[in-house]
């Protein structure tokens, strides 16, 4: 009796067309719609059912067999639950983190890493600790931060949320390239560090470990299909 509802559970998954999603916010919010419309125009993508969280939240979804798949920002020398189980993923894209700025009157950043002094410690806008982004900044960048003069002045896990502190000039933040393309553009935020200061990371798609049905599974052939045809992960 105690094992009827999980079964259940099973068989109806099985049978399912709906695909069961969760991404982290940023890429829930840029990334997720235009990789999954590329995707689309060579196969048929049935109705998808997405939950945006932060990557703490997203790990333990699928480590709990709630949602099908996750898709998240990952970095070759930054730790993930994910991987350390062994989860199968493939590489769906690239984004790039960038430490900008809100530019002064001279369109130069109005907050710059050079410039940081112990007099006059850089203003930081940075990412809390649940934060995927936040994790592998602090794993990859963080040696080299400790050794600059900065000071933290507004904390947030969205991405999206300190865009918006950066475009009000309170201070640098790193940022995905997908999300502020448009602001880089147009000159309200430019880059404040030197080339070397950014972040190349990985847009991964995990699955869960179980057999998932015949929509699902086909699903993740097709996009292993598709990485296969985009090894860049370019659109």
């Amino acid at each position: 009796m105690a094992r009827v509802p999980g079964e259940a559970r099973t068989v109806a998954q099985a049978h399912s067309t709906t695909l069961r999603f969760v991404a982290t916010h940023a890429l829930s919010f840029t990334f997720l719609t235009s990789w999954l419309r590329g995707l689309e125009s060579r196969t048929n993508v049935g109705p998808i059912t997405l939950v945006s969280d932060v990557l703490a939240r997203c790990e333990s979804l699928l480590l709990e067999s709630q949602v099908q798949f996750v898709m998240s920002h990952a970095h070759p020398d930054s730790s993930s639950e994910l991987l350390a189980q062994d989860y199968p993923f493939v590489r769906v894209g690239s984004v790039t983190l960038i430490p900008v700025s809100a530019p002064d009157s001279t369109r130069h950043p109005r907050h710059r890493l050079e410039r940081a002094t112990a007099k006059s410690p850089l203003p930081v806008l940075s990412y809390s600790p649940e934060s995927g982004i936040g994790r592998i900044l602090r794993e990859v960048r963080g040696a080299a931060l400790e050794r600059c003069p900065t000071q933290s002045v507004f904390q947030a896990h969205l991405a999206s949320v300190l865009r918006t502190v950066a475009l009000d000039g309170r201070g640098m933040a790193w940022l995905p390239r997908t999300l502020i393309q448009e602001d880089l553009d147009t000159g309200r935020l430019v880059e404040a560090a030197p080339r070397d200061w950014c972040v190349e990371m990985e847009a991964r798609l995990y699955r869960d470990r179980a057999p998932m049905g015949k929509a699902a599974e086909e699903f993740w052939a097709a996009a292993c299909a598709d990485v296969t045809a985009n090894p860049d992960g370019k659109r």
